[in-house]
């Protein structure tokens, strides 16, 4: 068990996609992908073209020194409606905290600080897919579960 350390937030950059690439491998790990074949190249790339059209926005969490946590939303546009004019949606993507640093409240605020700046930028609605064991955190900052969407997965 970790005693109480002090975390701190920030923004990621491109300083930043080492942590990225690996924090997002240990993420598809943990929920229950298969590693096959060197998937870092393709990350990297990702990371890289995302942050540097702000199309990404990430957060990391750093305690002791070191990061423990991070989380981000892709921009998705759609057509304009009547209630979103600009067609900007956020869809929260990768929030993973390390197993030592979890149920500390850590990804809670990772996604508050996702909420608030993906609302700075003017998304009309925020998306995400919640792992059970993620459901409950993201029901604390007010997601709820939608009917809305249905969605084909390409099999490899």
């Amino acid at each position: 068990m970790i005693s109480e350390v002090a975390v701190t937030y920030r923004k990621a950059g491109l300083s930043d996609i080492d942590v990225l690439v690996d924090f997002r491998q240990k993420q598809l790990l943990d929920e229950g992908q298969t590693a096959h074949g060197d998937i870092s190249g393709l990350l990297t790339e990702y990371f890289t073209r995302c942050l540097t059209d702000g199309s990404l926005t990430q957060f990391i969490a750093m305690a002791d020194g070191a990061p423990v946590a991070t989380g981000g939303f892709n921009i998705l546009l759609f057509p304009p409606d009547w209630e979103n004019h600009d067609g900007k949606n956020a869809l929260i993507v990768s929030i993973y905290t390390m197993p030592p640093y979890r149920k500390r409240g850590i990804a809670s605020n990772i996604l508050k600080l996702l909420v608030d700046e993906a609302q700075a930028q003017g998304c009309a609605e925020i998306r995400l897919q919640a792992s059970a064991e993620g459901r409950v955190v993201y029901e604390k900052v007010g997601f709820v579960q939608s009917p809305e969407f249905m969605q084909i997965h390409r099999e490899y």
